[in-house]
């Protein structure tokens, strides 16, 4: 229970930093990272976070960055596809 309280206290607080770090992309997106992260057990947000980072990673054009979290992207369908 209590990693649980942690992990959702870290999500927030990380979602909640975003707003401040609007005009910094690379700590914007390693607080999507994080966040993401924070998901592991829920992939459906684990997947909507990665696309959300995948989307800034177009955006300010980093392409290798880009590549890496289309493919995170993929790896969490094909273990959505496996759970059930």
């Amino acid at each position: 229970m209590r990693d649980l309280v942690f992990n959702l206290h870290m999500i927030l607080s990380d979602t909640i930093k975003m707003k401040e770090f609007q005009e910094d992309p690379e700590m914007l997106i390693d607080l999507m990272y994080r966040i993401a992260k924070g998901y592991q057990n829920s992939p459906d947000l684990r997947l909507t976070w990665l696309q959300s980072m995948a989307a800034k990673h177009s955006e300010v054009s980093r392409a290798a960055f880009l590549s890496f979290s289309v493919r995170n992207c993929t790896i969490v369908c094909q273990l959505k596809k496996y759970q059930f």
